[in-house]
């Protein structure tokens, strides 16, 4: 082990010019959604033809909520002094253009639908390029069985980053459910390619882990097992995970393609959205699956991660002075890269304009 970067430099908390989940795209239907990203509060809503909006949340005369308003149409009425705003953020109110002023007064974001994933651009979207939003085809696969969820953390982004890349606290702990004892019988390796840093564990000729046992049957044997989690800045993660009997095809595997998205809020809470898919031949495993994922978060990962936010208080993770081990490589990684890349992006861009009195 060594210690870690001693680096007490400030930086802005967030990667601005990224795109981030916003939401799954099944549950934005013809309700408002508001959702605070990067310290910005954000109304998410679909026009009359479906099509996802997203603008700030504040009405930008007196910085009332909009949401708090009505909808006519595709616009947005204030609930203070009923100015109306378009989805280009326009107001459309003749006692804002008869000053003749001219173009968008409120902010908006680039929003696009993809693979049932809403990915939001936060920074100048004149940089946004929706050629750069990772993909996940297998939310797209038409056979493969999906489950969603949607959760609220009290705790900094990164700090989820890490669990997720850092998959030996499986051993600790989800010892009591989804635990395969890797640091006993796997291998470790941390990767990078480009902007995309992985955190890959391989047992081969291992033990069955108990909550694997279902799916067999019930049946103690050696089995194959995997798991490659992918993290892209500036929190899109991919997981491949699997199991098979030792010497089995691939064919036989049992597995999921998992999509794990950490949207921030604030700089110490967080929007949490996973997604997993299995292939239907393997249909009697997803409610083990499902569960055990939602037990694994809900129950054990995040009030492990709220508390850890708590006793770190609003100090800077290096100023902690962390002990780093061997398989904190990919978080590790992760971290750094994301450190640089919003070092170089050196502050978020002012956007809105402001109707002077």
């Amino acid at each position: 082990m060594t210690n870690g970067d001693i680096s007490e430099t400030q930086r802005n908390p967030y990667l601005y010019n990224s795109w981030y989940c916003a939401g799954w795209a099944h549950d934005l239907g013809d309700q408002l959604i508001v959702r605070t990203m990067l310290d910005i509060p954000v109304l998410l809503y679909r026009t009359q033809a479906g099509i996802p909006v997203a603008i700030k949340d504040e009405c930008p005369h007196r910085f009332a909520p909009l949401s708090m308003g009505h909808r006519e149409g595709d616009d947005m009425v204030c609930p203070y002094h009923g100015l109306k705003f378009n989805t280009q953020g326009m107001c459309i109110d003749a006692r804002y253009s008869d000053r003749g002023r001219e173009g968008p007064c409120l902010r908006t974001f680039p929003l696009i639908e993809r693979q049932n994933i809403l990915w939001i651009w936060m920074g100048d979207p004149n940089k946004a390029d929706a050629d750069e939003i990772v993909d996940y085809p297998f939310f797209d696969n038409p056979v493969r069985l999906k489950f969603y969820g949607t959760t609220y953390l009290n705790a900094n982004y990164e700090l989820e980053n890490d669990n997720l890349l850092d998959l030996s606290h499986l051993d600790y702990v989800h010892r009591n459910s989804i635990a395969q004892d890797l640091s006993l019988h796997g291998a470790y390796s941390a990767q990078q390619d480009g902007n995309c840093v992985s955190s890959i564990w391989y047992g081969e000729n291992v033990p069955i882990a108990d909550h694997f046992l279902p799916m067999f049957d019930g049946e103690p044997c050696q089995v194959d097992t995997w798991m490659k989690m992918h993290w892209m800045p500036a929190s899109a993660l991919k997981l491949d995970t699997g199991v098979k009997r030792t010497g089995a095809p691939m064919s036989e595997a049992i597995g999921t393609l998992q999509g794990h998205f950490v949207t921030p809020e604030t700089a110490t809470t967080s929007h949490y959205f996973w997604g997993l898919t299995l292939h239907p031949a393997f249909a009697e495993a997803g409610d083990i699956v499902r569960q055990a994922t939602t037990q694994a978060f809900e129950d054990e990962d995040r009030p492990l991660i709220e508390a850890v936010q708590r006793r770190m208080g609003k100090a800077d993770f290096w100023s902690k002075r962390p002990i780093i081990l061997r398989d904190d490589g990919g978080a590790i990684r992760a971290r750094r890269l994301l450190d640089r890349l919003i070092k170089a992006e050196m502050s978020p861009p002012v956007l809105s304009t402001v109707a002077a009195e």
